[in-house]
């Protein structure tokens, strides 16, 4: 439509000797079609990433759409991680913190997005102590397993593998500050992660924190860098391979 009328807009008659631009008819015709091309393009909602996120305790899910839905309203609920079929989400609950004394309630819950059915994998009154408090949850990319940080140390962390069919929870990688998990590419079910590692001086040593690709089981593959920059850059070049 635009093409066309475009070539009507560059159309010229003859008058005598004289070569005129559109005539009125035309002119009219084509203010027509814009505003009937700005009608329709008004109409059509602009498409938004899906998401979904954390508003004063509860998660949220943005549709493609634009539209806001509300998937949890127990206003004690954490970091969301939605599902790489855009299905479901993954997050944490926290109805008691951890204190000094007290290893608080903690407990990993999916929901899905189009019933909002929620579903609870993990509670740290059944588990104890050894995974609580939960962190930063994440999905497989086939949602087989739930990925997810614990205290190892008073400045360390692990990431743990929950087996949604069995309910098996394994150790992947430890001495971590966090984790992601790769969801599509060459590495699709990998992690990158920030591992505590030895820096050796002339005559001292002290740990640093720096970025590498794990298999999903947390055996290395490769170093991406020092700093959170480099992480972002490799799955930048994930998402728009050359």
């Amino acid at each position: 439509m635009l093409a066309r009328l475009a070539a009507e807009a560059q159309a010229v008659e003859p008058l005598g000797r004289w070569a005129v631009g559109p005539t009125a008819s035309m002119l009219m015709r084509i203010f027509t079609g814009l505003s009937l091309i700005g009608v329709v393009l008004a109409a059509s909602p602009a498409l938004c990433a899906q998401e979904v996120y954390e508003r004063s305790g509860n998660i949220y899910f943005r549709h493609s759409n634009g539209k806001i839905e509300a998937l949890t309203s127990s206003a004690h609920d954490h970091s969301p991680a939605l599902s790489s079929d855009n299905t479901e989400a993954v997050f944490r609950r926290e109805l008691r913190a951890a204190k000094f004394d007290d290893d608080g309630v903690y407990q990993l819950w999916t929901v899905e997005i189009s019933t909002k059915r929620a579903r609870l994998l993990l509670n740290s009154i059944e588990t104890g102590r050894e995974f609580a408090p939960f962190g930063t949850p994440d999905f497989s990319p086939d949602r087989r397993f739930v990925y997810f940080l614990i205290r190892e140390a008073q400045t360390s962390l692990k990431v743990m593998r929950l087996n949604r069919n069995s309910g098996a929870i394994d150790p992947v990688v430890f001495g971590v500050s966090e984790f992601r998990v790769v969801r599509k590419g060459s590495y699709a079910g990998y992690i990158v992660a920030c591992l505590r590692k030895w820096a050796f001086a002339e005559t001292d040593f002290s740990f640093v924190y720096w970025y590498y690709l794990l298999d999903s089981d947390g055996r290395e593959v490769g170093f991406i860098g020092r700093e959170k920059t480099d992480m972002e850059r490799f799955f930048k070049a994930l998402a728009n391979p050359k």
